[in-house]
């Protein structure tokens, strides 16, 4: 029987990373995006009769889908794919890939999937928990249908209710507890989901293991986590991923000063959302803002907010806070801009924009100018910080990471002169955070939600395009342009912030707001010329591939220099 596991010794490796530089040069942007693994195995498969290697590789892909997405039947694809091709699992692992495979050939109501479609929850529960409930053959089928929605839905007790009515059939023993300790390691306490991951059978090892490294993570046992990293990192070197944790896991924690006065000032702008500003103005005001000045810019609000800032004023230092009223709304690239041009944000060597309707750690900005400052110390000039965006409550639907962009394809002759080709990879679009996105890393772009620009870059690339008013890709365009000037961006995704609603590309839903986000992205195709987007591309890609040989390097070493931009 064949193995899952694709050590590499040195050598190979160097071989192994060679290959994917020159001909899968996307690889360094990570693998914890489904189809990202769907591509990566169907490359595997096709280069596994000219190298063993690529065979070992394609397997070890194979089982982390499913045993990641046992309920999905792209991923039970590609295990079974792999296995007719030489077969590695465990007879548990078979057994249950045939069991997930019969549960997928049940019947899916057709008003279940319009349901999935556009999820309203309560309609969701009605049809949902008599089909489950039913000792019927669908039950299964329509459990792994709805399980990503489900999961999602806030209500921990609901999907294990619909785990244990659901007749799995033969087979499946080892599915039911899997599921439990998913629900589990998203809803409860780090030490509740431990003991569930801990109780799993050996079949479902990588996946149990990377959980269970996160959970002692969230305890403080970071040593103890870095060591199953370090195992899987080793058994996995296809996931870049792995290897960012491990690093970043490894690395020392940076000191964090409060801020100094001339350091930052932290900007807001709001139009119309009085509640929700007022919840992120408590969560600023009770963080560590050391010296920092906070300015609001009322956006033409015609729902007390005038009224409510002048309250908050008095939660702040003396001094820390002022704000200033608009008229008129003047969407967002003009408000930041304005805000840009207050003295307290002029002179301050960074500007630490933050949404209206975020709920922010305490360490949130003292620990993204520590960032800024170890990669400046590097030789790295970033000139946008940004950090992991999730959802508010659990369980912590990942919104942004890291963005990237790909390299754009050839222009054909006669080609319409606006043909898209900004493709940006936002490499955990959908996701649950399970810790894969707790690393820190240049991009090409992060998200706008809480992010730091720096004076430097203002200076040498500008300010916000109001071209792209009310909102929509003002935040890429900005750092597109600031990395063209030298200035690249920085992600620490080792800092999460809580985003209350939903990014603005994900709220869209009427054909006027659609219409407005395909009209910007016109707009931002139109403002590039063919070789900047090109260059845009290799200077990305090339920062990644910089920063992963360094990060490569450290953990051959056993040790790491820090954990920030290379």
């Amino acid at each position: 029987m064949s193995s899952a596991k694709a050590f590499l010794a040195p050598a190979e490796r160097a071989e192994f990373l060679a290959f994917l530089r020159r001909h899968a040069p996307t690889w360094a942007y990570g693998q914890e995006e489904p189809r990202t693994q769907a591509g990566f195995a169907g490359l595997f498969a096709r280069l596994a009769s000219s190298a063993p290697l690529f065979g070992a590789m394609r397997r070890a892909v194979a089982l982390w889908a499913f045993l990641s997405r046992p309920l999905d039947t792209q991923a039970a694809a590609l295990a079974r794919e792999a296995e007719t091709a030489a077969p590695f699992l465990s007879p548990a692992q078979l057994g249950l890939l045939s069991a997930c495979e019969r549960a997928f050939s049940g019947h899916v109501p057709d008003e279940l999937r319009v349901v999935l479609h556009d999820p309203e929850p309560d309609l969701l529960v009605r049809l949902l928990v008599p089909l489950v409930a039913a000792k019927r053959g669908h039950a299964p089928a329509c459990l792994a249908a709805s399980w990503p929605t489900l999961l999602r839905l806030g209500s921990p007790e609901l999907a294990r209710d619909l785990v244990r009515a659901c007749d799995f059939g033969p087979g499946a023993d080892a599915l039911r507890p899997r599921l439990m300790a998913e629900i589990s390691f998203h809803y409860d306490p780090p030490e509740t989901a431990l003991a569930a991951l801990s109780d799993l059978g050996g079949e479902w090892g990588p996946w149990a293991a990377q959980r269970r490294a996160e959970c002692l993570a969230a305890l403080g046992e970071t040593a103890k986590a870095a060591r199953l990293y370090a195992e899987l990192w080793r058994d996995n070197p296809w996931h870049v991923n792995l290897a960012l944790r491990l690093h970043t896991l490894r690395a020392p924690k940076p000191a964090l000063p409060d801020p100094a006065r001339d350091e930052a000032a932290v900007c807001l702008y709001s139009w119309n959302k009085c509640d929700l500003l007022r919840a992120t103005l408590k969560s600023l005001a009770a963080s560590r803002l050391g010296a920092a000045r906070v300015l609001v810019l009322d956006n033409g609000s015609t729902d007390g907010t005038a009224e409510m800032l002048r309250e908050m004023a008095p939660r702040f230092a003396e001094g820390c806070f002022g704000h200033v009223s608009l008229l008129v709304n003047v969407g967002a690239p003009a408000a930041r801009n304005w805000l840009l041009t207050l003295p307290e944000a002029a002179n301050a060597r960074w500007a630490a924009f933050v949404d209206d309707d975020v709920i922010l750690p305490p360490d949130w900005l003292a620990r993204l100018l520590a960032t800024a400052r170890n990669a400046q110390a590097r030789g790295f000039r970033p000139g946008a910080v940004g950090c992991r965006i999730t959802e508010a409550t659990a369980p912590f639907g990942l919104q942004s990471a890291d963005y990237h962009l790909f390299l754009p394809p050839p222009r054909e002759k006669g080609q319409e002169p606006l043909a898209e080709r900004i493709g940006v990879f936002d490499n955990c679009a959908g996701q649950l955070d399970a810790g894969l996105f707790s690393y820190v890393r240049p991009c090409l772009s992060v998200s706008g939600c809480c992010h730091l620009i720096s004076r430097e870059a203002r200076e040498a690339s500008g300010g916000f395009d109001v071209r792209f008013t009310p909102t929509q890709f003002d935040d890429l365009e900005r750092d597109m342009r600031s990395t063209l000037a030298g200035f690249p961006s920085l992600y620490d995704g080792g800092l999460a912030v809580r985003h209350v609603q939903h990014a603005s590309l994900a709220r869209a839903k009427t054909p006027a707001q659609v219409a407005h986000i395909a009209g910007n992205k016109v707009k931002l195709e139109g403002k590039y010329a063919d070789d900047e987007v090109a260059r845009l591309a290799k200077l990305d890609l090339e920062a990644c591939w910089t920063h992963l040989e360094a990060v490569l390097a450290d953990l051959d070493e056993g040790q790491t220099s820090g954990g920030g931009a290379a």
